[in-house]
């Protein structure tokens, strides 16, 4: 049975697998079909009463491991939990996502989508933060930006005196996201230390971007694997058993540099531009 085929009818859309690949995930929905719990149509597919339209990135999923999230918007993002928790589809990556934390969410910041996506769509005068309900040494951000320019801070706060309205990111990385250009590291700062970058190290949008914090070398990076692209500082040593949560900082800005903006020259705020952070899996390769 393992290597036969088996097609299933999707909303009116035929998929063709094989039993292995369905039954790759221990207690999902496809179980029933291998157990015969679940008896086929007249022609032997099996009808799913689902939406088709990402079901190929489940069947990728289950095939190679390939993420389910890649390259959709966070509205998309939340179509896909959908599919995936209606077959029951909870693996060791999915599980493994934080969540921003509504008590410590900065005025003029939204949290949505299962609490994994905070974004800023109105005009604030200063950056608003927020913070992970949970410690953790490594996480993955997928960044998304309308209109022009905003500043964006990644990295990780300590729980004690955190304050989502000020500068809290102690060991963390400020950076541009532009709409439809690349995400800049303009400057990286942290617990005793900040300093202007004289490097133009850049991501692309709309890729996941994985931060995290290595405790040996008290190490900060920010990685993208989809594009080969790495840059990182160190900071000065913390305790060694200190709990570190997720942080970031969103503004919607239009200004020359982030040290223009902490020079005193002040951001000019832009209408109808928003940016939005959303915890996204992590890649396959470090769940």
């Amino acid at each position: 049975m393992s290597d036969a085929p088996i097609v299933l009818d999707v909303g009116g859309t035929r998929f063709k697998t094989s039993w292995t690949t369905l039954r790759s995930v221990p207690g999902s929905r496809f179980d029933a079909i291998a157990s015969g719990q679940w008896l086929p149509e007249s022609d032997g597919s099996y009808f799913l009463d689902l939406d088709p339209k990402y079901f190929d990135r489940v069947l990728n999923h289950l095939r190679c491991g390939a993420s389910l999230y890649a390259g959709l918007q966070s509205w998309e993002r939340t179509e896909v939990d959908r599919l995936r928790i209606c077959l029951h589809l909870v693996s060791r990556n999915t599980t493994s996502i934080p969540s921003w934390d509504y008590v410590s969410c900065g005025a003029g910041l939204e949290i949505t989508g299962h609490e994994r996506v905070v974004a800023v769509h109105h005009k604030v005068r200063s950056m608003r933060f927020a913070r992970g309900t949970t410690p953790c040494d490594q996480f993955c951000v997928h960044l998304t930006a309308n209109g022009n320019v905003s500043d964006v801070a990644l990295g990780f706060t300590t729980i004690e005196g955190f304050e989502p309205q000020y500068d809290k990111v102690q060991y963390g990385m400020v950076a541009h996201c532009w709409h439809h250009q690349r995400v800049t590291r303009d400057e990286v700062r942290g617990a005793c230390f900040q300093a202007n970058n004289p490097h133009s190290d850049s991501f692309p949008p709309d890729m996941d971007l994985l931060v995290k914090w290595h405790r040996q070398s008290h190490t900060l990076s920010i990685t993208c694997d989809a594009t080969d692209v790495s840059f990182s500082i160190i900071f000065p040593a913390p305790s060694a058993t200190l709990q570190l949560y997720p942080v970031v900082g969103l503004l919607p800005v239009r200004t020359s540099s982030v040290s223009d903006m902490h020079a005193g020259h002040g951001p000019q705020t832009v209408h109808n531009t928003s940016i939005e952070a959303s915890l996204v899996p992590l890649p396959e390769s470090t769940a």
